[in-house]
């Protein structure tokens, strides 16, 4: 998305910036209003940076992506205003297109901020070692007492992993994804193996265009074909099974985990247990 917008921004002015009537967002948009502004983007895990750049002035926006979260633009003279309203939560005009953040889960936010949220870790794929270190020191942490599922999505931690990715990695690494992730950072040979699967994973979803959806194509035209083909469970009904996890996100598992799930469901007591129901009427079937 940052490398879109960049492409796409770096030789024209934006001229109106404006939110959703939808949006709940209280960033005051006011500062923008009146100038025309040379925008150049970065990002850093699930955070883009705005720059906006008006002769000596310079305004940073940073925004920020919760669960779904991607850009869209559309030419000024076929906009679709109800379309607009509902999915284009932060939109940027240039003379002739909007450019907006689209987004139907409404978890998108944007504030304004001159740096990167602290409370978020290094970039996962673009800052490893840095990642892998602060890691490895907050090691003996009370929250990493947990199956690996449940954590590669706090951005705390996993700056960068969102629900797709959590699935994909974790359907790559040699151990169970309902391993302690303690466990994991405690034996060199596991962990040398997640740190190496988490950087290559995400390396693939870069390379292959990323998750397409119905109303979302690669901006750079890059085909779905080949990155269908390489996911291995997401979404992949008859595949794999998913399971909500305690935030009620999906995580997709191979199969043959399935005996490792259910001994973490007797072992934990999980309460949730619609997959095991479903795991066993399918082995009585057969």
């Amino acid at each position: 998305m940052s490398e879109f917008l960049s492409q796409e921004l770096g030789s024209c002015d934006v001229v109106r910036v404006e939110k959703s009537p939808i949006s709940k967002n209280k960033c005051d948009l006011t500062p923008l209003e009146g100038k025309s502004w040379r925008v150049s983007v970065s990002s850093r895990g699930k955070e883009m940076m705005l720059k906006f750049r008006n002769g000596e002035e310079t305004l940073s926006m940073k925004v920020g992506f919760a669960r779904i979260g991607y850009i869209e633009k559309v030419p000024i003279s076929k906009i679709d205003t109800l379309y607009l309203d509902k999915r284009g939560m932060l939109r940027l005009y240039t003379a002739s297109d909007v450019y907006f953040v689209s987004d139907f889960t409404r978890y998108v936010i944007w504030r304004w901020a001159e740096d990167w949220d602290t409370r978020r870790s290094p970039d996962v794929l673009t800052e490893h070692n840095d990642w892998r270190d602060h890691l490895y020191k907050n090691r003996k942490i009370a929250f990493f007492n947990q199956p690996i599922l449940e954590i590669l999505v706090d951005q705390r931690f996993f700056n960068g992993i969102g629900t797709f990715a959590r699935s994909e990695i974790l359907a790559r690494t040699r151990f169970s994804p309902f391993t302690n992730f303690r466990e994991v950072l405690e034996s060199d040979l596991m962990r040398d193996d997640f740190f190496v699967t988490c950087r290559e994973t995400l390396d693939d979803i870069y390379r292959h265009g990323g998750l397409q959806f119905e109303h979302w194509k690669n901006p750079f035209g890059v085909s779905k074909r080949n990155f269908n083909r390489w996911v291995r469970c997401y979404n992949k009904m008859g595949k794999a099974f998913f399971l909500r996890d305690s935030s009620g996100r999906k995580f997709w598992f191979e199969k043959k985990w399935v005996p490792d799930y259910i001994n973490w469901v007797k072992t934990n007591e999980v309460q949730d247990t619609r997959l095991l129901e479903k795991i066993y009427r399918k082995t009585k079937r057969k």
